[in-house]
């Protein structure tokens, strides 16, 4: 299987690239190609950042062109020439085992995701684990949750290609692309077994530690929603089963939006309730959560 890594590396990230670098270039399994888009950053500023050679593919982004937009041509461009391509965010840390974990995966399924352990913005770990308690649940919570990020992932290029191309002005990418893998009927598998480091600090779009707060909570929600409306949007259409398992978890999040999420006490209250249950580190946990219906059913 020929295999492609990309990841995005921007501004922002600049930080992390020599960490990043340093955890490809210890993978087990080297039998790939390194692809890099460029959001924001040149190739050059990618190289004094990274401080060690990595042979790859720059694209960089056009004038104009959005985040989303990068990624898909990117992504339409490794889909022609690859059977299968790795995600990892220039931000995270591979483990040795990432690239041989996800060519094994990528054999007997579609979509494989895998669980991280989570560390700190200087890159300590937080001895927490991201991913499900049961690994069964996955699809069953994929219409409320995510744990297919374009960090953990690796998507057969035949599923991909067919999931493209991504609305320019959205900024869940990676759930909308496994719910289209998911309406395909993909073969989605997760695997619980770390093979990423996954680093939660203050750009993350999606906070699965600490304190939920009353305006993460507003953000949240509103990203959420935003997700549902692209994913129901009938220019990429989901199969009828999937659309009603969405416009279900979508109609719970609207309702919880227009009784909590908008400010005020109830979101307050709401956000206490919250951060005194059992926390799953799975992304938007946070938004319209079922075991506080009562603060925002009636």
């Amino acid at each position: 299987m020929k295999l492609a890594l990309y990841t995005t590396a921007y501004p922002a990230a600049k930080r992390f690239l020599r960490q990043w670098c340093a955890s490809v270039n210890e993978q087990t399994d080297k039998s790939f190609d390194l692809w890099v888009g460029l959001d924001a950053l040149s190739e050059q500023e990618f190289r004094q950042a990274a401080t060690t050679f990595l042979p790859a593919n720059f694209v960089p982004a056009r004038t104009g062109e959005s985040p989303v937009g990068l990624r898909c041509r990117v992504m339409e461009m490794m889909t022609e020439r690859y059977d299968g391509i790795v995600f990892a965010d220039a931000d995270d840390v591979l483990l040795p085992s990432r690239v041989a974990a996800a060519r094994s995966g990528l054999l007997g399924s579609d979509v494989v995701a895998c669980a991280l352990n989570i560390i700190d913005e200087a890159g300590r770990d937080c001895g927490i684990q991201f991913g499900p308690r049961d690994s069964s649940e996955v699809l069953q919570q994929l219409p409320r949750y995510n744990v297919f990020g374009l960090s953990n992932t690796a998507y057969r290029s035949s599923v991909l290609r067919a999931c493209l191309p991504v609305p320019a002005d959205c900024v869940l990418m990676d759930w909308l692309l496994a719910k289209r893998a998911w309406s395909l009927d993909a073969a989605l598998h997760y695997d619980p077994t770390p093979h990423m480091l996954y680093r939660q600090y203050r750009d993350n779009i999606a906070v699965v530690t600490g304190e939920f707060t009353p305006a993460h909570i507003a953000q949240a929600t509103q990203r959420v929603l935003q997700h549902y409306e692209l994913a129901l949007r009938r220019s990429w259409n989901l199969r009828d089963s999937i659309r009603q398992k969405v416009e279900a978890a979508r109609d719970e999040v609207l309702s919880f939006h227009e009784t909590v999420a908008q400010g005020g006490t109830k979101l307050e209250r709401y956000a206490e309730a919250l951060n005194a249950l059992p926390r799953k580190h799975i992304w938007w946990w946070c938004v319209a959560h079922p075991n506080l219906e009562s603060l925002w059913k009636h």
